[in-house]
């Protein structure tokens, strides 16, 4: 077998090849020219970005017939020998497969050992966070004074899972995702020395592929290449990854924004058809929607874009998107996408996500700049009528208490001067006494609190929408009793009662739930230990008045002229008046 995979035929050689990583690879040829280098390294980062090549060019670097040099020769004896792996001084250890204890001690007693074929014996352990506990007690001494002939590499994907006592006795680097600009140079490098005719837009897009790693930008333009026949398009890189294409992802975005639910669902499952796969679409989505925000706030950050391509037309479709229907875009698909994780039918969870976000994102169709600016005059206009709105029903709200709670005005005191109104308002309904709580909830039905808890999420996320603080003060509140009238919450903190009673913040709250309800309705709030002990006196009296009502009814049917009425007239037309003068 002769082939070599590209990562293999190009995996750097020297420290100028190791591409995006110059604040590391500087460091280190200071460090060799001036025979500064350490005895322990830690390299950290995520995959595919030159941890382990760094650490076989430092080792030849420090082992060349040519040091101390910032580079290494790569002709000499031990260059090539490094290079090929035939060099039994130099030792690269898959740390999870060798993470026992026996592997380490074996380790530690051929340290003592002097190198036969080099300056320097040179340990790179790669992926070294998944030795054992016990292995890195064993490794710990050997580290921290190793004989004077001796370096150790570490390398790992997730630093995190280091002891700190092993990590504070060496230095160390950070790796860094590569940037797309620096991976689409040496693509295009790579092309050229290899003869691949691949069109740059599909270089691109292999680059957002990657997310910064460049083995994995190699092996996919590897696939790619074997896969088209010819010229490499962006269709052959979106059929080998998976990815959507702009133009799908553009007219799905397009049906989601403009409440056609039915186009939006057929295609999606022409993109399912064509074998992509649910989780990969949330995600094109998801950073479809991240890039046009970005555009949209940034136009100048086009290099950090995962997705997107700009043209004219693109453009023209950017400026119809309102930024709050991204927002609520990227919310919601990033909910299903961790949902989708945890199930066997990531399907079905995108589709519902769709079919939501056609309903919260419905908006008209815009055509242009044009259009756009008439629809930021209409918001304009919108906000003032919805404030006009607000104020009248805090005035029809305020006339309705005044008219209700006339006759037991006396019973509570008089809430200060209204600031909005300049008028004084009735007693807040969270100040009623037990009495005329009892009252409002003899008007309260069983239905229509199960309609309020059904609305109930609703009414959180668009408290939240408006003003986040009310959200976290009312989700402390839990509906408990509603009324054609009132709707009642009981609160288990009182700094949460209190501060969702603020006139602002009830306001708001009515204003949402009123909505939601189609009913005017005003909020009165409890404790939740004392609606226990007022639901448990309620339901007692109730009861005891259903007894009363029928031990009453039972002594007039014994009544003698009540049996003659309803024998003359009957039953339904009888009524009985009780005689209440004396």
């Amino acid at each position: 077998m002769t082939y070599q995979a590209l990562y293999r035929v190009w995996r750097p050689q020297t420290f100028r090849d190791v591409i995006g990583q110059e604040h590391i690879t500087q460091t280190l040829q200071n460090a060799l020219v001036n025979q500064t280098y350490t005895h322990a390294y830690l390299f950290t980062g995520p995959r595919g970005n030159g941890k382990t090549s760094t650490a076989k060019i430092m080792a030849k670097a420090v082992n060349c017939q040519e040091a101390p040099t910032a580079e290494p020769c790569n002709q000499c004896a031990a260059c090539r020998g490094i290079t090929q792996g035939t060099v039994v001084d130099v030792v690269e250890i898959d740390a999870a497969s060798n993470n026992g204890v026996d592997e380490i001690r074996d380790l530690r007693d051929k340290v003592k050992y002097a190198p036969t074929e080099v300056r320097l014996k040179v340990y790179i352990i790669d992926e070294v966070h998944m030795l054992s506990q016990g292995a890195f007690n064993a490794l710990l001494k050997t580290l921290e004074e190793p004989p004077s002939h001796v370096m150790f590499i570490l390398a790992t994907t997730e630093p995190h899972k280091i002891p700190l006592t092993i990590m504070s006795r060496c230095q160390r680097f950070d790796f860094k995702r590569i940037s797309q600009k620096e991976m689409l140079k040496r693509l295009k490098l790579i092309c050229a020395e290899e003869g691949f005719q691949v069109q740059e837009e599909a270089l691109e897009l292999l680059t957002q592929v990657a997310e910064g790693g460049m083995r994995d930008c190699l092996s996919l333009l590897d696939q790619v290449v074997s896969y088209a026949d010819g010229e490499v398009t962006v269709a052959d890189v979106e059929a080998v990854t998976g990815s959507v294409a702009q133009e799908a992802l553009t007219d799905l975005a397009d049906c989601l924004l403009r409440n056609k639910t039915e186009e939006a669902i057929r295609r999606l499952n022409l993109l399912i058809e064509e074998g992509k796969e649910p989780v990969r679409i949330v995600e094109d989505l998801i950073y479809f929607y991240r890039d046009v925000l970005l555009y949209r706030q940034a136009p100048g950050s086009a290099e950090g874009f995962q997705r997107l391509q700009l043209t004219e037309q693109l453009k023209e479709r950017i400026e119809t998107y309102q930024d709050e229907h991204l927002f609520q875009a990227i919310e919601r698909l990033s909910r299903a996408q961790q949902d989708m994780k945890w199930t066997h039918h990531p399907r079905v969870f995108l589709e519902v996500a769709l079919i939501q976000l056609t309903h919260q994102l419905a908006q008209p169709a815009s055509k242009g700049v044009a259009a756009r600016h008439d629809l930021d005059q209409l918001a304009a206009t919108s906000e003032e009528v919805e404030q006009l709105k607000a104020k009248v029903d805090m005035l029809e709200k305020t006339l309705k208490r005044l008219s209700q709670q006339g006759s037991t005005a006396s019973a509570g005191q008089e809430e200060k001067s209204s600031r909005a109104m300049g008028k004084r308002r009735p007693a807040s309904p969270s100040s009623l006494s037990v009495t005329q709580l009892k009252k409002w909830l003899t008007t309260a039905s069983k239905p229509m609190l199960k309609h309020l808890q059904e609305k109930w999420p609703a009414i959180l996320e668009e408290v939240k929408r408006k003003q986040i603080t009310v959200h976290a003060w009312l989700r402390d509140g839990e509906p408990v009793a509603c009324g054609p009238s009132f709707f009642l919450l009981a609160f288990k903190s009182a700094i949460h009662r209190e501060t969702t009673e603020k006139e602002s913040h009830r306001q708001l709250i009515e204003q949402v739930v009123c909505r939601h309800l189609q009913t005017e309705a005003q909020m009165v709030t409890i404790m939740y230990n004392e609606w226990e002990e007022l639901k448990q006196q309620y339901i007692a009296e109730h009861k005891e008045n259903k007894e009363k009502q029928a031990e009453d009814q039972a002594k007039e049917k014994q009544d003698p002229f009540y049996s003659e009425a309803v024998r003359l007239v009957g039953e339904e037309l009888v009524e009985v008046v009780e005689d209440r003068h004396e």
